[in-house]
C-alpha cells in the first residue's frame, strides 16, 4: 500500500468517480430488483461503498449479492483494481530496471586486481558452490572474490563483523537475517532488496467466499497465456528505449491513463476476438487456415 503514491492525481480523482458511480449504480440497481421481487439483500449506501472499494482492493468482502448483474457490477470494480495493480507494477519495475548501480564496485576485475572487498557467503552453501562450479571453468580466479579472508559466517558470532566490516555478505535466507537483527546480533545499519518491487505471478488476493474468484483466476490465466502482461512490461521499457536511447528518472514518472489506456486494450483484445468469432481454422479443400 506503501506505493500508491505511484498513481497520479488525475487517476486517484477518477477513482474516486468510479468508486461514486459504481456505489450508486449498485444502490439504486439492488432497489429495482427488490422491487421486481428479486431477493436482494437491503444494503446501505455506505455498504455499497465498502462493498465497491473491497472489489477494488481485491479483497472479496462477500454482500451476499444473488443477481447477477449485482456481481457484475462488483466484479467491474475488482477488474478496475486488476488493471490498474498491473500498471502499478509495470511502471515500479521499470523504474528498477533503470536504478543507479548499488554495488561498491564496478566490475568484478576491480575486486581481483585491487583486493580492496569481498563477497562473503556462508561457507558450504549451495550458493557459494554453485559459483565456484561456474568460475572454473571460465575464470579460475574465484578464491580471489569470494570469501577471501571472510569470517565464516555460519558462526552467528561472526555476523556482525563479516556484515559491517567487509563489502559485501550473501546470506542465502531471509528467515536467517531476521533472526541475526532479532537478537541485535548485527550492529550496524543493513540495507536489503525490498522485495515490493519484484513483479511476481499474482497482482492480486481474493477472499475464499468471493464467488467469482474463479471467473478472476480464468481472466488472468487468459491473458498469461496469451502473453499480454510480459509484453506490457516490456512494451513499456522499449517506448523509452527507442525514443529517447534510454531511461531516464523523468520518462517514468506516476502511472497515467496511458498506462490504463493500454492495459484495456490489452484486455478486451482476446474476449473481443472471441466474441466476433476471429480464430483461425482450417476448411475442408481451401489447403490453407482461413478465418471464420
Amino acid at each position: 500500500m506503501s506505493h500508491l503514491h505511484t498513481f497520479s492525481k488525475v487517476i486517484w480523482y477518477s477513482i474516486l468517480n468510479t468508486f461514486v458511480t459504481l456505489t450508486l449504480t449498485l444502490w439504486i440497481s439492488l432497489k429495482i430488483l427488490r422491487k421486481y421481487r428479486i431477493r436482494e439483500p437491503r444494503l446501505s449506501v455506505f455498504t455499497c461503498f465498502l462493498g465497491v472499494i473491497s472489489g477494488f482492493i481485491n479483497q472479496g468482502v462477500e454482500l451476499r449479492l444473488r443477481s447477477l448483474t449485482a456481481r457484475l457490477l462488483q466484479l467491474n470494480a475488482t477488474v478496475l483494481g486488476v488493471m490498474l495493480y498491473i500498471s502499478m507494477n509495470a511502471v515500479l519495475f521499470s523504474k528498477l530496471s533503470q536504478q543507479d548501480e548499488s554495488l561498491p564496485f564496478k566490475t568484478i576485475e576491480e575486486i581481483i586486481y585491487e583486493r580492496q572487498k569481498s563477497i562473503c557467503v556462508r561457507n558450504d552453501s549451495f550458493a557459494l558452490e554453485n559459483i565456484k562450479d561456474q568460475w572454473e571453468n571460465q575464470f579460475g580466479k574465484q578464491e580471489d572474490v569470494i570469501n577471501r579472508n571472510c569470517p565464516d559466517v555460519r558462526n552467528p558470532d561472526n555476523a556482525n563483523k563479516a556484515v559491517c566490516e567487509y563489502g559485501m555478505v550473501v546470506l542465502e535466507s531471509k528467515q536467517m537475517m531476521h533472526s541475526l537483527l532479532k537478537k541485535k546480533i548485527v550492529h550496524c545499519k543493513v540495507s536489503n532488496a525490498d522485495r515490493r518491487y519484484f513483479i511476481t505471478g499474482n497482482v492480486y488476493i481474493a477472499h475464499k467466499q468471493f464467488k467469482e474468484f474463479g471467473l478472476i483466476e480464468n481472466f488472468i490465466k487468459t491473458l498469461r497465456s496469451t502473453g499480454i502482461i510480459k509484453k506490457l512490461e516490456r512494451k513499456w521499457l522499449e517506448i523509452n528505449y527507442v525514443n529517447t536511447g534510454g531511461i531516464t528518472r523523468s520518462d517514468l514518472g506516476q502511472v497515467d491513463f496511458r498506462h490504463v489506456r493500454d492495459i484495456a486494450l490489452w484486455f478486451t483484445r482476446p474476449f473481443s476476438q472471441q466474441q466476433l468469432g476471429l480464430y483461425t481454422t482450417k476448411r475442408p479443400g481451401d489447403g490453407g487456415a482461413g478465418y471464420r
